[in-house]
């Protein structure tokens, strides 16, 4: 388990957990976020899961997107999004190591 980057990932999608919180197009629009301007905002509301936790939160949802978090939030509705964060939170509470499953998935 990577609890760490499991509660980032939670309070996350908490926080674009409604289409009127979320945007496209925009890190961040008055008080909405994309999914990586959520991430963002997690650590900046707490630094102790900056650095290597937010890495491995960005990693888990980088991989449940299958492509890059910016441009699968710009090109896919708010419910798909929110798959892939729930994608993520799984991949962390099986607490395997984010560089592994890149690799794994790199190689088919």
């Amino acid at each position: 388990m990577d609890a760490y980057a499991e509660e980032i990932l939670v309070k996350a999608r908490e926080r674009i957990d409604a289409p009127e919180k979320w945007c496209q197009g925009h890190f961040v629009d008055g008080e909405r976020r994309c999914a990586e301007g959520a991430l963002h905002w997690v650590t900046s509301e707490n630094y102790a899961l900056s650095g290597r936790p937010y890495a491995n939160a960005w990693r888990y949802l980088k991989l449940a997107c299958g492509e890059g978090i910016v441009r699968y939030n710009d090109n896919h509705t708010h419910a798909e999004v929110m798959v892939a964060f729930d994608r993520a939170i799984e991949l962390a509470r099986r607490g395997r190591a984010p560089e592994s499953m890149i690799q794994e998935e790199r190689n088919g």
